[in-house]
């Protein structure tokens, strides 16, 4: 199959992505290295500013550096300051009352983010970037059969992938595939949400790199002839749908 080439932000996106639908803990560490990440940066520039300044000595730049950083985070510590002069409790009150509304927006506005970012994972509309991978489309009653032969099969490789495409809830197939699959191995699962026979969404789940596509019908054995009718209808077209993605793939690389 062809080889879809992506950008350097597309992967770095759908790692993300990744990471994040982990869970709370997922976005505790990333909130920790954030926070982290920009107080390094902050501080070097601070100590680049006031190491050039012959009126600052080092070691005093350090404990202003560290005073600065506590009443930022801490209210509590104005009192630090309280058998100092006039002039210092009043920067003192004024950097706590800036840490506070700074601080405090910084840590709603990123948490908010965050939470918005949780929520569009949930509906697994995101982007897949994997190559190689296999890709089952549909939920029926086979799916786990076919995953625990697939999660054997790869315990040779180092890291192999298998993308779920149905039109169910993606927390749902996450949590289903949770609770009935402990160990994994050296295969991960990756679920999207979206309809089967849509040649975008085809796209999304990277179709055209897949290494081998698994369609399955999603109807019950005791089903009604009518039930099993419209599911062969549905295989048909999600039959074809690969099909036509594949082959516009090939037209786009001639």
């Amino acid at each position: 199959m062809a080889i879809q080439k992506h950008t350097l932000r597309e992967k770095i996106i759908y790692y993300i992505d990744n990471f994040m639908s982990r869970g709370g803990f997922s976005v505790f560490s990333a909130l920790m290295i954030l926070f982290i990440a920009a107080f390094i940066i902050m501080s070097i520039v601070r100590l680049l500013v006031y190491a050039i300044s012959p009126e600052t000595k080092l070691s005093e730049l350090a404990a202003l550096l560290w005073h600065v950083f506590i009443q930022v985070l801490d209210a509590g510590s104005i009192a630090e300051d309280s058998e100092t002069g006039f002039i210092h409790k009043t920067v003192g009150v004024i950097t706590v009352f800036l840490g506070l509304i700074l601080f405090s927006s910084l840590v709603a506005f990123i948490t908010s983010q965050f939470e918005a970012k949780i929520d569009e994972l949930k509906k697994g509309r995101s982007n897949v970037i994997e190559r190689n991978h296999t890709l089952i489309l549909g939920f029926g009653e086979r799916v786990l059969e076919i995953i625990r032969e697939l999660i054997i099969a790869n315990e040779s490789e180092k890291d192999k992938a298998i993308v779920v495409l149905a039109e169910k809830d993606k927390t749902k197939m996450d949590d289903f595939f949770r609770d009935r699959i402990s160990d994994t191995k050296t295969t991960r699962i990756v679920t999207r949400s979206g309809s089967t026979s849509s040649t975008q969404v085809l796209k999304r789940v990277s179709v055209a790199t897949a290494h081998s596509v698994v369609i399955l019908n999603d109807v019950r054995a005791d089903a009604s002839v009518t039930d099993k009718e419209n599911a062969d209808s549905r295989v048909l077209k999600t039959i074809m749908a690969v099909y036509v993605r594949l082959c516009s793939k090939e037209r786009k690389l001639r």
